[in-house]
């Protein structure tokens, strides 16, 4: 009321737009579509009546659910079975006031962009069955119980995410359902699901098919993007087939509904955090393994998160292992996703991912039967070598080799970034090394890979919520007594080195890998090195006070291009830069590089002006963001694990650097500034990498400055070049246990 209480109500609705744009002339249709990208997909939409008024018994989200489970009976475990996916979604869309869309998205191998027409079917057949046995009263019970836990013990937000959601719910809910309404499903109401499951039928579907195999094959050319495409009816024999597809034919049999659910968690009981810890302490410190562990005493709700990396030197010491790391992290999900669906359903949620230093697990969610969770996973890790088969080794190695390929078609800001870390890490495979090593694999050199990487690794762990030292003992005991790992050398840990570039400037440069990309890039890092806490606060200032005017200036008035970013940087764990990224159209990297120089000199200029109000009201903004808490337990977790696989484990060090920014004096930070970055620096050392798309392409091999250090090739490169000796490993800001 404060400040809209003068807007005068007009009593004006917004406009309506009666019924669906999608007429019977618009549906029965199938289109091939060709990507930019090498993408392999099929999607079904249909059309059907706006859930604004449903959001009662949400009959979308019932039949989103079970199109899009993954566990044994689903669509999507049939087509894997066959070799024809890696993955599904199903979801509701409402798209206007007046109408909605249901769709299904699946991710086809090539096998499965041949035998199209059959995973079509295999959806109409799960389809079908939905609507010849009706609406299952228990399996929303399941997803209504879990909807209202979810909703009691919903995690803080940021206020004004929080404030927007509520605004834009004004809109869509009575003023008692403003809050649940997008969580809670109130009604069971199998007439509305069957009403919409009656809409799914092939005479009002589209079918899009997308893949690079059509190009050249189409008809049309779309008026706005220029993507290529053909428009046909859907046949009558693929009418026919669709809409017969039944669960009784044997092919189709082993489509069916989910288990019941066996992990909804029934058990919300808070544990008693005393002694309470500021942070987390050490629970165990041996040469197998390194726990940090800390009873939630702030959000007090029932859940739990544990991030666990399983570190070793077999991880990255080639590429072909960097490669199979990525199948190791890879082929674990697919194992697991015979619960895993199920499981994120009761809200407990898991994932696993690749990385150089080995793969890492996480767990998050209600604590009750999180450990049932946890056993099951390493179940699957202990037995991968023994179960993997070669039709989902060779699923994987496609999908790997597509993500690859892909990569080369982000956009030239990604290959920016990817070029500096060639320079700078000292070991760092490059695509073309990587695609090499994958196409030589085989399913036998994962198995012994997966045997040699379990065999001997390093745990670190975080344990971090609604659990007991004496429940966090007993999940570290899980993972180690199920894995039972050698312990590593600790000289044979991985590490990540850093080139430790010299007072001068470095400039690696290389034409964008998509020619049809008009965008160019560039990326500046300049090196700070590993940094006391007084200079790392100062630098955490200093890209503060450059932060607005580098966006306002270089982005706004200047026209660079539509990405200008300044940010820390930090590699190999401690090793500090001040990073400027700028993707442009319109201006090639060389000129965006001479605009960020005359932009640190100007920003030179304000800091030798500002005076003592301004540099204390800038002094003040940065301590409230660091001294600003986390809104979650899952932000306080990822918090605390950044500084565990950084290595540092300053768990307090948000509060530190906020206390060190107090201290600044404007004299200690120009002569911070005028040492790093001034372009007379002493202590300036600047490597700026760019990217030429193929509106710049002809400047790229224009002669440079005498005094730059042009790499040509980074490998050779870091042969020449000092790097930072590994950090000592300190000691953590807590407590032993």
């Amino acid at each position: 009321m404060e400040n809209f209480g003068e807007v005068a109500n007009k009593d004006i609705l917004p406009p309506a737009f009666p019924g669906t744009p999608y007429t019977s002339d618009q549906t029965g249709k199938i289109l091939h579509v060709v990507p930019i990208k090498d993408l392999r997909y099929v999607e079904l939409l249909f059309p059907v009546d706006s859930t604004d008024d449903l959001y009662r018994s949400k009959p979308t989200s019932y039949i989103a659910h079970l199109l899009g489970h993954e566990g044994a009976g689903s669509v999507l475990a049939h087509l894997k079975e066959r070799g024809w996916a890696n993955d599904l979604c199903a979801g509701g869309t409402n798209q206007a006031s007046d109408f909605s869309t249901l769709s299904i998205t699946i991710e086809l191998t090539d096998a499965g962009l041949e035998h199209v027409d059959a995973v079509v079917e295999a959806v109409f057949a799960y389809v079908n069955m939905m609507r010849t046995t009706g609406p299952q009263e228990w399996t929303l019970r399941e997803t209504q119980t879990v909807s209202d836990n979810n909703f009691r013990f919903l995690s803080k937000r940021r206020p004004i995410d929080f404030t927007q959601q509520v605004a834009a719910n004004m809109h869509l809910y009575p003023v008692e359902h403003i809050i649940s309404g997008p969580y809670k499903i109130y009604d069971y109401d199998p007439n509305i699901i069957t009403k919409f499951v009656d809409k799914m039928v092939v005479e009002n579907c589209i079918v899009f098919v997308v893949a690079k195999a059509f190009e050249g094959k189409t008809t049309q050319k779309e008026k706005w993007y220029g993507t290529d495409y053909s428009l046909a009816d859907i046949s009558p024999a693929q009418a026919r087939r669709w809409t017969a597809a039944s669960v009784s034919d044997p092919s189709l049999s082993d489509l069916g509904y989910p288990a019941r659910n066996d992990l909804i968690c029934t058990d919300f009981a808070l544990r008693d955090p005393a002694p309470k810890r500021e942070v987390p302490g050490l629970l165990r410190d041996t040469p197998r393994c390194r726990v940090f562990f800390k009873t939630d005493d702030t959000y007090r709700m029932p859940k739990l998160n544990v991030l666990m990396a399983l570190n070793t030197g077999a991880a990255y010491a080639t590429p072909a292992d960097a490669v199979l790391t990525v199948f190791l992290a890879d082929i674990l999900t697919e194992h697991c996703m015979h619960f895993s669906y199920l499981a994120s359903m009761a809200d407990l949620n898991s994932g696993s991912y690749n990385a150089k230093k080995g793969i890492v697990i996480n767990l998050s969610g209600y604590n009750h039967k999180l450990h049932v969770l946890l056993s099951k996973i390493l179940e699957e890790l202990k037995e991968l070598h023994n179960k993997v088969e070669e039709s989902l080794f060779e699923r994987i190695k496609d999908k790997t080799s597509e993500k690859f390929t892909n990569f080369l078609f982000e956009q030239p800001y990604h290959h920016a970034v990817y070029g500096t870390d060639l320079c700078m890490e000292d070991k760092k495979w490059n695509m073309e090394e990587k695609m090499e090593a994958l196409a030589g694999l085989t399913l036998d050199d994962l198995k012994q890979f997966a045997q040699k990487f379990l065999s001997q690794f390093h745990l670190e762990m975080l344990i971090h919520g609604n659990a007991s030292r004496e429940e966090a003992d007993r999940l570290v005991d899980t993972v180690l007594d199920a894995l039972d790992p050698a312990a590593p050398d600790p000289s044979a840990r991985p590490v990540t080195r850093v080139a430790k570039l010299e007072a001068r400037e470095y400039l690696y440069r290389f034409r964008e890998f998509n020619a049809d990309d008009a965008n160019s890039s560039l990326e500046i890092l300049y090196q700070i090195g590993r940094t006391t806490l007084t200079a790392n606060a100062t630098l955490v200032f200093v890209q503060h006070l450059l932060n607005e005017p580098a966006f306002n200036e270089l982005r706004s008035q200047e026209t660079l291009g539509y990405i200008v970013h300044t940010s820390l940087k930090t590699c190999g764990g401690d090793i500090k830069h001040l990073l400027v990224l700028i993707q442009s159209d319109s201006f090639d990297p060389d000129h965006c590089d001479a605009r960020v120089e005359a932009f640190l000199a100007r920003q030179r200029q304000r800091l030798a002006e500002m005076d003592e109000e301004e540099f204390a009201t800038n002094v003040r903004a940065v301590v409230e963001q660091f001294r600003e808490r986390c809104k979650n337990l899952g932000e306080e977790s990822s918090r605390y694990w950044s500084e565990i696989d950084r290595g540092s484990c300053v768990f307090r060090k948000h509060r530190l650097v906020a206390d060190e920014v107090e201290k600044l004096a404007p004299a200690d930070v120009l002569a911070f500034y005028d040492r790093f970055l001034a372009k007379e620096g002493p202590d300036r050392r600047k490597i700026s990498v760019r990217v030429y798309g193929k509106n710049h392409a002809a400047r790229m091999d224009e002669a440079v400055d005498d005094d730059v250090v042009l790499i040509e090739n980074p490998a050779e490169f870091k042969k020449h070049v000092s790097f930072f000796p590994p950090a000592d490993l300190p000691d953590f800001d807590g407590m032993k246990m």
